[in-house]
């Protein structure tokens, strides 16, 4: 198929809609199928449509869709999941470990499609499943994907018969098929992926002069090419690559395309490599969890950010306006320094964004920024003058794209007082009782830590927590959780007359406080729960913050009770309590809490079958045993605390029983819980 370069349809045959021939079970299919693509996905795994859980559904669906006759609906229908489960596996995954490897399952589906097809079709592929089976190779590893897609295309010129799919058929191609085994060679290391994406390039070139087959490069082979050869062996972006290459892509096109290309600032961007649409939360803040560099500790990362700055110059001096997705980039890659100075400067290019691009400049343009300092465990400060910054200037006529900070934005004060907090505590550890700065800087742990409560209580209070929202709610939960946890160990490091505000029992019942807001007599939080799948999420949010709890409880006990030697002279600030003893109905009343969430609102298969949610229930119930052991390991089983942990231990043995005997679902990912038996044994022997 020919026509102008920027109007050439990469896959040209995209099958109709599928009537209503099939039964009610292909319809349904076929809805998940058509919706797949226009999914708001979720940006962690307490969502009820993220990406995992869209690839589980679609492969789902998938096969049940068996047992029918050959014919044209059904073919039609299969092409649809298979390209479904293409644009889901292109989606945004929270993580590595979150993602599911696609590629067997798509190979299936092609075969099956083969074995639908009827007549001529029966001994082709066309273009568009080729594109959408190479779709779902995007995502694993690019040494296996590499040399499978490299030499699908092969058999595609070369017209031989493809041995990998029922029936060896042939393989049919277009611009799209070309493009997309670029993007799986371009994620390759280093050098490598030049290699290789400029080995297609030949192949599209001889194909392109052989002049029978239809096909030209359009605007995204040239992006392709040009995001790849912009950088050096080693991975890193070079300006000095990037104008050899605009050069020589201005060439190609002009002998490829029969036209000179427009090189506007779209194509400028593409040198630069766009960062993915959106990271996870946990992914922007990870990388500062142990401070900021030095200088010399982000030089590398600093020269090459130095050299996007270049680009972006050299973009304007050809006349062009960089656009935002340049901007995003050269931001992106000063906070990548992870340095004092690659903040600042990242600051400075956000404003001049604002200043350059008003009509344009979003709110996630700032996200990486804020993280940093948010994580970094600088004064917090400066995380809540940005947030009042944006939340002022969205309101200005002049930014209408810039948005008022959302849930997230506002939750990264919570994040950044967390990790000041946790710094605060780290610096009370090198002092002494005798030091009179020992009270000050717990005095200021204390009240970072009540500031938190105060920011999480205004945060989620007063609104309905919608799903996307559920990983920063659990987020924000847990860090207050933790904060208080930190506050009570502190309160180690306290001379003997210090003040009764600054008593660990406080801490301790602040902490609790956090978690009862889960509580459903006396909940806080409205959480949207329409749903099998939100419910999950909330009961998910429900295990992780009492997980938390409890462990922070027990954590607490083993600090403070770490090298006494005078429990006498230790016995301010609580110091000879043990406080998951004197809060242990508390942590019964979580686990009812949260096991009666599960029998009203959730199907124990579901539970089961959810890989998180199964993680998340085990784990509350190994914190649990882990706090009753360090209490009452070695009890003689009298008294009325005991009887508290004999009915957490019974609860946690019924609730296993209950589940294995509710689930019908087969799953192969099984956990061995034979240490959660061994546990409940040595409490009850």
């Amino acid at each position: 198929r020919t026509g102008e370069m920027d109007s050439v349809d990469e896959y040209s045959e995209t099958p109709r809609h599928v009537h209503s021939a099939l039964s009610t079970l292909g319809r349904i299919a076929e809805i998940w199928a058509d919706t797949s693509e226009s999914v708001d996905q979720a940006h962690a795994h307490h969502g009820s449509l993220a990406p995992r859980q869209n690839v589980e559904n679609i492969l789902s669906w998938a096969e049940r869709i068996t047992g029918w006759e050959p014919n044209e609906e059904l073919n039609r229908l299969q092409k649809k999941m298979l390209a479904a489960l293409g644009e889901a596996n292109h989606a945004d995954f929270p993580s590595s470990g979150d993602y599911i490897d696609v590629a067997e399952d798509a190979k299936v589906l092609v075969d099956k499609i083969l074995s639908t097809s009827v007549g001529r079709k029966q001994r082709f592929v066309d273009a568009f499943t080729v594109n959408s089976y190479l779709l779902c190779l995007r995502r694993s590893d690019p040494q296996t994907a590499s040399p499978i897609a490299e030499k699908l295309l092969d058999h595609a010129i070369s017209g031989d018969k493809y041995d990998e799919f029922k029936n060896s058929p042939r393989i049919e191609f277009n611009i799209g098929t070309f493009n997309t085994v670029m993007e799986i060679c371009a994620s390759l290391d280093g050098s490598d992926s030049k290699e290789r994406v400029n080995g297609i390039l030949s192949s599209l070139e001889a194909v392109v002069l052989e002049g029978n087959r239809g096909i030209r490069p359009n605007r995204k082979t040239f992006k392709l090419l040009l995001s790849v050869n912009s950088k050096d062996d080693s991975g890193r972006f070079c300006c000095q690559e990037a104008t050899v290459w605009m050069d020589r892509i201005r060439q190609l096109s002009s002998t490829l395309i029969n036209q000179e290309l427009k090189a506007d600032a779209d194509l400028y961007s593409a040198a630069l490599q766009t960062i993915p649409r959106r990271s996870p939360m946990n992914t922007l803040t990870k990388r500062f969890e142990k401070g900021l560099k030095t200088e010399e500790e982000g030089e590398v990362a600093t020269l090459e950010a130095e050299q996007r700055v270049q680009w972006l110059h050299y973009t304007e001096a050809c006349g062009l306006v960089p656009g935002l997705a340049m901007y995003e980039s050269v931001i992106q890659s000063w906070v990548e320094t992870e340095t004092k100075r690659g903040l600042i400067e990242a600051e400075e290019w956000a404003k001049r964004s604002l200043q350059m691009l008003p009509s344009k400049t979003r709110l996630h343009l700032f996200r990486p920024i804020i993280a940093a300092w948010a994580a970094s465990g600088w004064e917090p400060r400066r995380v809540r003058d940005w947030i009042d910054e944006l939340a002022s200037a969205s309101s200005s006529e002049s930014l209408p794209s810039l948005d008022p900070p959302d849930l997230e934005f506002r939750a990264f004060e919570v994040i950044a007082n967390g990790s000041y907090l946790a710094r605060l505590t780290a610096d009370a550890g090198e002092l002494t009782e005798q030091d009179s700065a020992a009270t000050d800087q717990v005095e200021k742990i204390f009240h970072c830590a009540r500031t938190m409560s105060r920011l999480v209580v205004d945060l989620l209070s007063a609104r309905q927590i919608q799903v996307s929202d559920f990983v920063v709610a659990t987020t924000v939960l847990r860090e207050a959780v933790i904060a208080w946890g930190n506050a009570s160990q502190s309160t180690r490091f306290l001379p003997h007359d210090t003040r009764p505000e600054l008593d660990a029992s406080i801490s301790v019942d602040e902490m609790l406080r956090i978690s009862k807001m889960l509580y459903s007599t006396d909940s806080q939080l409205c959480f949207e729960q329409e749903t099998i799948g939100h419910q999950q999420g909330v009961h998910n949010i429900m295990g992780d913050v009492f997980a938390e709890t409890v462990r922070q409880l027990h954590q607490v006990d083993k600090f403070l009770g770490d090298g006494e030697t005078n429990k006498e002279d230790l016995l301010h600030c609580g110091r000879t309590r043990r406080f998951f003893v004197d809060k242990i109905a508390h942590v019964e009343r979580m686990l009812r809490e949260y096991e009666s969430y599960s029998r009203e609102h959730l199907s124990q298969s579901s539970v089961s079958v959810s890989s998180v949610g199964r993680s998340t229930r085990l784990e509350l119930y190994r914190q649990i045993l882990v706090g009753c052991h360090q209490c009452y390991a070695g009890s003689d089983g009298t008294g009325s605390d005991f009887g508290h942990v004999a009915r957490l231990s019974k609860l946690i043995m019924d609730q296993l029983s209950y589940q294995h005997e509710s689930c019908h679902v087969k799953f192969t990912d099984r956990e061995d819980i034979t240490d959660i038996y061994v546990d409940i044994a040595s409490l009850m022997g």
